[in-house]
């Protein structure tokens, strides 16, 4: 069985041989080094050592959001009109003309057009991709959103490299996924500011929903262009919560967010596909809604929710993906004291199946070298047994 075939089978809840496994670092330029450090020859080796079973590559839009540290890469797409490089600021620009900080491990973005910061918009301007339209930036918010036309996912080489590696990792037995990270919620922050979006949801909220409406056009777009794919299994993804709580109330989320994720979905679902949703942070309330909407599978499970509840509660509607703490217990922690909180993940999410193993986020460079060897050899141990408790 490859591992395209394993993870199919388990999204599908047919039998399998073990519960598949992922494990992706946060900095990804940084892969060479890691495999180094655990005595692999190259960056070639490393997903072979990990087993991982799938992967979410990037369109040449999405690029800035994930690999903007590469900045030979960014450089490349900037002559090529898919970014705005600025070196010296710290800053790449991506096609929507939302900046994203460079140099950092963790991804944020670190200036939103149609904020109204006009001090930020005239240090973006020589560095704006030239599809992006200026005048919005004079605009107010309102106005900005209603005029924006969103970019055309279908242009020039835009998903070029994101299905040449799809097939790549086919070839490979390795199933790969366009990657939906930054879905509609979060590229609405992005544009707006995210303090400012957020009081727009309770004080103006039709900004946000003008916002929502012209991503969800794009998304919605593009999801008709990636069914041509014909994959099985898609993904979105939309950061909901913090570690305690949502950020906003579960009537705000099906009032103004949830009809828009209900719609994109539909697209997917109308064709027979599976949805493998993205959202960190403690989102446990907002779950049977996004059950209803259509998703199938909840990427990255985090901690800050009750594994066993989240197992007893919705394990016959949903496929887990993460739950290994990447907070406390991987960089903390003894490699003992890792492999049993691992095994005690894999027996509690993956019991009798329905579970990829994975952290429960990206892995930061602060996670020790023996502690990331820990997690790995006690997946390979566990991974079987889980199936059968």
């Amino acid at each position: 069985m490859t591992r395209y075939e394993r993870l199919i089978r388990l999204i599908n809840r047919e039998d399998v041989d073990y519960l598949p496994s992922q494990i992706t670092f946060a900095e990804r330029t940084r892969n060479a080094a890691i495999a180094r450090q655990l005595g692999l020859g190259s960056a070639d080796e490393l997903d072979g050592y990990l087993e991982n079973h799938i992967q979410l590559p990037f369109s040449r839009f999405d690029m800035p959001l994930f690999l903007r540290n590469d900045l030979e890469l960014m450089g490349r797409l900037t002559r090529d009109g898919y970014a705005g490089l600025d070196e010296q600021g710290k800053t790449v620009y991506d096609v929507w003309g939302m900046g994203i900080r460079i140099g950092e491990e963790g991804f944020y973005y670190n200036y939103s057009p149609f904020k109204g910061d006009r001090e930020a918009n005239e240090r973006a301007r020589p560095f704006l991709p030239k599809s992006f339209d200026q005048a919005l930036l004079e605009m107010p918010p309102l106005e900005a959103a209603r005029n924006f036309v969103p970019p055309d996912p279908t242009t020039g080489g835009n998903l070029r490299p994101l299905i040449m590696e799809i097939e790549k990792y086919r070839a490979e037995g390795v199933y790969a996924a366009p990657s939906g990270y930054f879905g509609i919620w979060e590229r609405c922050n992005g544009m707006l500011g995210f303090a400012e979006n957020t009081l727009y949801m309770a004080a103006e909220p039709q900004i946000t929903l003008a916002m929502f409406e012209r991503i969800t056009e794009y998304k919605i777009r593009l999801a008709r262009e990636l069914l041509k794919l014909d994959l099985p299994l898609y993904h979105h993804g939309d950061d909901l919560g913090f570690q305690t709580s949502t950020f906003f109330s579960e009537d705000m989320f099906k009032e103004l967010l949830l009809p828009f994720l209900r719609k994109l979905f539909k697209v997917y679902k109308d064709a027979g596909k599976k949805i493998a949703y993205h959202s960190c942070g403690n989102i446990t309330k907002m779950i049977p809604s996004l059950i209803d909407a259509g998703v199938d599978v909840l990427e990255p499970v985090q901690p800050c929710m009750d594994l066993a509840y989240l197992k007893d509660a919705f394990g016959d509607d949903l496929i887990f993906w993460g739950g290994i703490d990447t907070q406390t217990v991987l960089p903390h922690g003894t490699p003992e004291e890792v492999r049993e909180h691992t095994r005690h993940v894999i027996r509690t999410l993956g019991r009798g199946g329905g579970l990829i193993i994975g952290p429960s986020q990206e892995i930061m460079s602060d996670v020790p070298v023996a502690n990331i060897v820990a997690m790995v050899e006690t997946i390979r141990e566990e991974r079987k047994a889980a199936i059968d408790a």
